[in-house]
């Protein structure tokens, strides 16, 4: 039985894959910050308030802001993550990769790949 959902928004789709794990695609052009955020935590809710690893798939010109990225690095700020993999596209993303490591330090869990099935098999130790 597939228990995957789907949910698109403007700027991103927000996928529960097979109960396990979240899949977060953000669209080229996306800017994630505290809007787009909160409609993720709102969906986790409707979804059941489980926490579980995320995947977050970057666009090739996403981006966010470093203020949002100390935001983002607290876990009470991103209630439903267990762990983060992102996968990035541009270089810029890579430099904010780097800041948020190294100046954000985030509570959970957090890799950073060039390809999605690297970000997967990094995920699968969280998968409950």
């Amino acid at each position: 039985m597939d228990l995957s959902k789907t949910k698109t928004f403007d700027d991103f789709e927000i996928e529960l894959i097979n109960d396990c794990y979240y899949k977060i695609t953000l669209h080229d052009d996306c800017i994630f910050s505290y809007d787009e955020l909160n409609l993720l935590i709102e969906t986790q809710i409707a979804w059941g308030e489980k926490k579980r690893p995320v995947m977050i798939i970057c666009g090739e010109y996403s981006n966010t802001d470093t203020e949002f990225l100390k935001h983002l690095g607290k876990n009470v700020n991103d209630p439903y993550s267990i762990a983060d993999a992102f996968v990035l596209k541009s270089l810029s993303q890579r430099y904010l990769a780097k800041f948020y490591f190294k100046f954000v330090k985030p509570e959970r869990p957090t890799e950073f790949f060039k390809k999605e099935e690297d970000a997967l098999t990094w995920l699968q130790q969280f998968i409950r």
